[in-house]
């Protein structure tokens, strides 16, 4: 995801890297936004590489349990584009705005944003879990599938 960041970034005329300064924002302040030292764009890439696995973690464990979601590939392909949406919604729009972290909201572009979040982190993830979901199945007990399909 963050290579569609950085890809976006550019295409819009900003730094490459400049995604990776707004991230390490969060942990580091506002001021080092636009600062491209090594210290914040790996503090960036680092912070951003931890939240991305732990929203893929949370994806996964509802799809784990969500029988709905693994009925098929493309539906776990479009609830994976739906969630990466609507990560970039809550965590732009809800949790930044609640604890100050304004420019996220303030400084990208939300057609931008709404691509990047749907298709280099939903899609990609949804991929990931429709591959990894025939051996999850395979391994629930039988008595187990016959109660979810109930």
């Amino acid at each position: 995801m963050l290579i569609g960041e950085m890809a976006q970034a550019a295409i819009l005329g900003d730094a490459l890297l400049a995604p990776a300064s707004m991230i390490a924002a969060m942990l580091l302040g506002p001021e080092v936004i636009g600062t491209l030292t090594l210290p914040v764009l790996a503090t960036g890439m680092v912070w951003h590489l931890v939240l991305s696995a732990i929203f893929g973690v949370i994806f996964a464990a509802v799809v784990a349990y969500w029988p709905t979601l693994r009925q098929s590939a493309t539906t776990t392909l479009g609830a994976g584009a739906v969630y990466g949406t609507a990560l970039w919604l809550v965590n732009f729009y809800v949790i930044g705005l609640a604890v100050g972290w304004t420019w996220f909201a303030a400084m990208t572009n939300p057609i931008a944003q709404v691509i990047v979040h749907a298709f280099f982190f939903g899609l990609p993830l949804g991929w990931y879990l429709s591959r990894q979901l025939p051996a999850v199945v395979a391994a629930v007990p039988e008595e187990e599938r016959r109660r979810e399909a109930a």
